[in-house]
């Protein structure tokens, strides 16, 4: 049963997503991805409500309370596309500064995926000890993809309770999406597209770069550790090298670590 509350009129301490924080934390920390900070996670529904979940709900309490959202928020999600989004500025000087000063994430990339029925977004900002944030993300995209995929399946109980407690603006939102002044879009993986792997390959591919081993990929990836050496084995042959050091040391040169 789907419950939705005015956002101008509900207590903000007796929603879902506060309670939740500790349990989105855990999920990132059992990934191993050590390097985000902050994340949250947005779905907005097609009729218009929305759901959040996050590391920090009072992110969710400022961007009502300042009624930010009146600025930065459609609820008609065909606006949407399914994208990747580095946000040198959220929206305005103003919440830029209150992002970074309160929550140290007024820098960081926005995962879009859309359905028919819903377009969800996903947000990350890395930890302080990531001095080029940008290249960070551009370098290690996958990671973060790596990261969506997992967190549909480790969340899925999460975000079904989330979707029946969904929110409403009491006010009319604007027409377009909003992702900042200077926004890039990471539209083509060249690399990837040249070298014609599969997103398993993908998968494989950043996991070895990371320094995990076939065994650990497959635990990553709820795979045996033979259907990962068939994968390694097929990028060995695509990448052009006959020994597994001779790939790390490929991906390593085309993937760099900041």
């Amino acid at each position: 049963m789907k419950v939705y509350h005015r956002t101008d009129q509900m207590d903000f301490k007796k929603l879902f997503v506060v309670s939740t924080a500790t349990d989105i934390k855990s999920i990132i920390k059992n990934f191993k991805a050590d390097v985000i900070e902050f994340f949250q996670f947005q779905r907005i529904h097609k009729d218009q409500s929305f759901s959040y979940l996050g590391t920090t709900p009072n992110v969710l309490y400022d961007y009502l309370d300042t009624e930010y959202y009146k600025k930065a928020f459609s609820g008609d999600i065909s606006c949407y596309q399914s994208m990747r989004v580095l946000y040198p500025e959220m929206g305005t000087p103003d919440w830029v500064e209150l992002m970074e000063q309160r929550y140290r994430c007024g820098k960081g990339l926005l995962i879009l995926r859309k359905t028919a029925e819903y377009a969800d977004f996903f947000g990350f900002a890395l930890v302080p000890k990531i001095k080029r944030p940008y290249s960070f993300f551009l370098n290690n995209i996958y990671l973060f993809e790596l990261f969506v995929d997992y967190f549909y399946e480790e969340a899925r109980e999460l975000i079904k309770k989330s979707s029946e407690e969904r929110l409403v603006h009491p006010t009319k939102t604007i027409e377009t999406c909003l992702f900042g002044v200077e926004d890039s879009v990471l539209e083509n993986d060249w690399l990837f597209e040249k070298q014609q792997l599969t997103k398993r390959e993908i998968d494989c591919a950043l996991l070895l770069r990371q320094g995990f081993t076939a065994t650990q990929i497959a635990e990553q990836l709820f795979l045996s550790p033979r259907t990962i050496e068939v994968y390694i084995r097929a990028l060995k042959q695509k990448f052009g090298c006959e020994r597994l050091n001779h790939l790390l040391v490929r991906l390593g040169a085309l993937m760099p670590f900041e």
